[in-house]
């Protein structure tokens, strides 16, 4: 798998969790058959165009032997639990998922 075709896949993940956030992605490193990407969501506005904090998503495709055979595991910033696409949680739930990271942050700042 070429690394655009990584960058496709993570992209069209991503698009579907949150119409508030923008996204990029970019690539990360490549160790053998797994591509690794990050996703840096933000969300500026009208008074802010420069985001006061950004959460990042780690993803990690492992090419599988056979054309078109992968596997995407991802996880948010620091935390340890590994998401996959379609068994850990909704689409419906990312969006807040990344509201809770972000407003940790804020804690934190």
């Amino acid at each position: 798998m070429r690394e655009e075709e990584g960058r496709e896949i993570v992209k069209e993940i991503v698009d579907k969790w949150s119409r508030v956030y923008i996204s990029q992605v970019n690539f990360g490193n490549e160790y053998g058959n797994v591509l690794q990407y990050y996703v840096e969501f933000s969300k500026p506005d009208k008074l802010r165009p420069i985001p006061e904090g950004t959460v990042k998503v780690y993803f990690d495709i492992t090419v599988g032997e056979g054309p078109g055979e992968y596997d995407v595991e991802f996880n948010f910033e620091n935390e340890s639990l590994k998401h996959r696409p379609d068994s850990t949680m909704r689409e419906a739930k990312f969006q807040s998922w990344i509201d809770r990271v972000l407003e940790n942050k804020h804690k934190i700042k």
